[in-house]
């Protein structure tokens, strides 16, 4: 048996341990990531992965993130990951801010 690199190991914990709303954001920060340092095999896998957990059957806003997913894997595959980034950063931002709203049942 092979020794793990540590930093995998931790990183394994660290998703090990989180929930969807964390992996979520995880998922656009290792692609935003990517994309500042040029990788657009792994853009592209990042984006795969996004549309891939979309429940479709969720309605019109899992609809247009898949969309939104199709145009930038388009934009990755085509080498503008400058536009992907913008974007990601963006439903990133969006994403954290929903988030960080109260619930309407914790309003009550």
């Amino acid at each position: 048996m092979h020794p793990r690199d540590p930093r995998q190991v931790y990183r394994q914990q660290q998703m090990d341990g989180a929930g969807t709303d964390r992996l979520l954001a995880q998922v656009y920060r290792h692609a935003i990531h990517a994309c500042e340092t040029g990788r657009r095999k792994v853009v592209v896998r990042a984006l795969e992965e996004l549309m891939g957990g979309l429940d479709l059957e969720k309605g019109d806003l899992a609809l247009s993130l898949l969309r939104m997913y199709e145009y930038m894997l388009h934009q990755a595959r085509e080498g503008d990951l400058d536009s992907v980034e913008r974007n990601l950063r963006e439903l990133l931002t969006a994403w954290e801010g929903a988030l960080a709203a109260p619930s309407p049942s914790s309003s009550a």
